[in-house]
């Protein structure tokens, strides 16, 4: 019987993910504070807080990318 290193890595890696994204609720948590101290006032108030929460996820599909390429 061999073993197969993809299959491996591919479960290491899962395994890794579900360990950072432990860690990464309480970051998470205080973007989402930091997020709801702008200070605007009216109806723009809500799509400022759109508008910083999109802009951390493009990161983060960003730099997933960037580390994905061969």
């Amino acid at each position: 019987m061999k073993i197969k290193f993809g299959t491996l890595l591919a479960l290491i890696m899962v395994g890794l993910l579900i360990f950072v994204a432990a860690k990464a609720i309480p970051l998470i948590s205080n973007i989402v504070d930091d997020i709801d101290r702008v200070y605007t006032y009216g109806p723009g108030r809500m799509l400022i807080k759109f508008m910083f929460f999109g802009l951390i996820c493009i990161t983060i599909v960003v730099v997933a990318k960037l580390l994905s390429k061969k």
